[in-house]
């Protein structure tokens, strides 16, 4: 049986179906498309649990998200590779499509990071050390 990749809880056939997350680490907008496994309330209470960790910094709390996103999209995407085997036709035209697809959420991702750093450079006025 599969586990959940952030808590280590066992996962429900439909919560493997879904993913690689139980349905107490989704994110609010993911459990809501879950399709009614609980109540709108329950989920809202969990999920704002999920959100404030007492004593968590913001940057434990990017490295927990960060860890738990990361390994669910490398999962997702090593599921798209196994499309590569025998069973599936596909063109090369439809494999390319793929490809760029993946590589501009890459590049469209990193890039959020790389503006991020780059508010520094920012133009302020009265500052006249430019650098």
């Amino acid at each position: 049986m599969a586990e959940c990749i952030a808590c280590g809880k066992a996962l429900t056939k439909t919560e493997e179906e879904e993913g690689v997350f139980c349905v107490d680490c989704r994110e609010e907008d993911e459990v809501e498309s879950f399709g009614g496994v609980e109540k709108e309330e329950e989920i809202e209470m969990k999920s704002k649990e999920k959100k404030v960790k007492e004593g968590e910094s913001k940057a434990e709390k990017f490295s927990r998200l960060a860890q738990a996103r990361m390994s669910k999209a490398l999962k997702n995407i090593s599921l798209v590779g196994n499309l590569a085997g025998s069973s599936y036709d596909y063109s090369e035209e439809q494999v390319k499509e793929m490809e760029e697809a993946l590589h501009q959420a890459v590049t469209k991702t990193i890039s959020k990071f790389k503006k991020a750093e780059k508010k520094e450079d920012a133009f302020k006025f009265g500052v006249k050390e430019v650098g």
